[in-house]
């Protein structure tokens, strides 16, 4: 769709995330998910949701729309892993299914801040390992895109003061080792984000 193609990102968050997924994907004794036990065909010849939206009421951050939070779903994050890291399927979709869902759990139980349900997203992307490879490029990838459909982006260059924790690759690394919490990862999202133009906005809304 339009909002997945239109998602920019900088070469080096993809490059170096490609670097270290490979290198986990080498690492000794780490077993690999099963090749395509949980395979589903996907088509675009069976429309799908792409964005979910919540019914629940809430208060969003400040730098970020006021407006009704928007989820993604499991179909939007396979679309970004097919355009943005490579083709192919999750081998363990239930694990991705679970990921995509964490948000809006969280958000049920009273979760409103957008960058903590942005870090929920990236930390269960990357721990579910639900891809063969690609996991913490694609757990970057979905949360900028549901910062920015929530009417925030990550930026390319953090701040200094964020600089200083290191890179949004970084960030994605330290929480899959467990260095980083999904908390620390929130507050890290939260000063390497600005809120988007009206331009940006309006091609947001119409995803």
């Amino acid at each position: 769709m339009k909002c997945v193609r239109s998602l920019r990102l900088s070469a080096t968050w993809t490059h170096s995330l490609e670097v270290c997924d490979r290198t986990d994907s080498l690492s000794p004794g780490k077993r690999s998910p099963p090749p395509t036990q949980f395979r589903r065909p996907f088509s675009d010849k069976h429309p799908v949701s792409l964005i979910s939206w919540s019914p629940f009421p809430q208060k969003t951050s400040p730098m970020c729309s006021s407006r009704a939070l928007r989820f993604l779903t499991v179909s939007q994050i396979i679309r970004l892993y097919e355009t943005h890291v490579t083709r192919g399927l999750p081998t363990q979709l239930p694990l991705l299914e679970s990921a995509a869902a964490s948000p809006t759990n969280h958000h049920h139980y009273g979760q409103n801040d957008v960058f903590e349900l942005a870090a929920i997203l990236a930390e269960r992307i990357i721990l579910n390992h639900s891809y063969q490879d690609g996991n913490k490029r694609i757990s970057l990838i979905a949360a900028d895109m549901f910062l920015k459909v929530n009417g925030c982006r990550l930026l390319d260059n953090p701040p200094r003061q964020e600089s200083a924790k290191g890179s949004l690759k970084d960030a994605q690394v330290a929480v899959a080792s467990g260095t980083w919490s999904a908390g620390e990862l929130a507050e890290y999202y939260r000063g390497a984000a600005s809120p988007l133009e009206e331009s940006q906005k309006e091609e947001m809304d119409e995803c």
